[in-house]
């Protein structure tokens, strides 16, 4: 490839979360469409504005959440502008860029 042009590692890309549910965590699971891999957070209860660690490589990524214990109750799970509405959700195919990302679950 570097005959043709040049190879370079993508930039970094920080994700910074809101859980506004009082009484519940959640988890988040980045997969990578192009590496496969996963990335796996915890978003804890009641918190703002959290920057999360590590930070993600740039990419496309399908993003997984779910209530930490499962629920019954729906919730509004939000990633740079993507929203899924219900007890868990998928949003697919959201690209996460050098710089800061949003995630956010509200009721």
């Amino acid at each position: 490839a570097n005959v043709n042009g040049s190879c370079s590692t993508p930039g970094m890309a920080s994700l910074v979360s809101t859980n506004s549910i009082l009484n519940k965590s959640f988890t988040v699971v980045f997969h990578n469409n192009c590496t496969n891999s996963n990335y796996n957070y915890t978003l804890n209860q009641n918190t703002s504005n959290v920057t999360l660690s590590p930070q993600l490589p740039s990419g496309n990524y399908n993003v997984s959440l779910a209530p930490v214990g499962g629920s019954t109750t729906s919730y509004s799970y939000w990633v740079n502008g993507f929203v899924a509405y219900g007890t868990t959700g998928n949003i697919l195919g959201v690209d996460i860029v050098s710089g800061s990302n949003q995630v956010r679950i509200t009721p």
